[in-house]
C-alpha cells in the first residue's frame, strides 16, 4: 500500500487537516511505517492537484486558518481500485 491510499483510507472515515492526518497515521501504523511530514504533505497536494481530494480552508484560533481535507468521488474510486492491485515488493 502506498502512502496515497492510506491517507485516502484514513479520509474516508471524516475530513482532516494535515496535522490530524499525520497524528492518525502515526498512531495507526506509525509503528511498522515510517512517514515524515516531509512526504506527507507533498502528497496531500498532490492528491489535490489529481482531483482525489479537496482541500478548503477553516477557521483555527482567532486570526488563523488550517487546511482541511476531504475525499471526493475520484478519490473514493481510487481507493477502491487500488485494493484491486497486486502487492509489489
Amino acid at each position: 500500500m502506498s502512502l496515497r491510499y492510506a491517507l485516502l483510507a484514513l479520509l474516508t472515515a471524516q475530513p482532516m487537516t494535515g496535522y490530524d492526518l499525520a497524528k492518525a497515521f502515526h498512531v495507526s501504523v506509525g509503528h511498522v511505517w515510517h512517514a515524515p511530514d516531509s512526504q506527507i504533505y507533498p502528497e496531500l497536494k498532490r492528491m489535490v492537484r489529481d482531483g482525489l481530494l479537496v482541500d478548503e480552508s477553516v477557521p483555527w484560533g482567532e486570526k488563523s486558518t488550517k487546511t482541511r481535507y476531504s475525499v471526493t468521488d475520484e478519490g473514493v474510486a481510487a481507493l477502491r481500485a487500488g485494493r484491486l492491485e497486486p502487492i509489489v515488493y
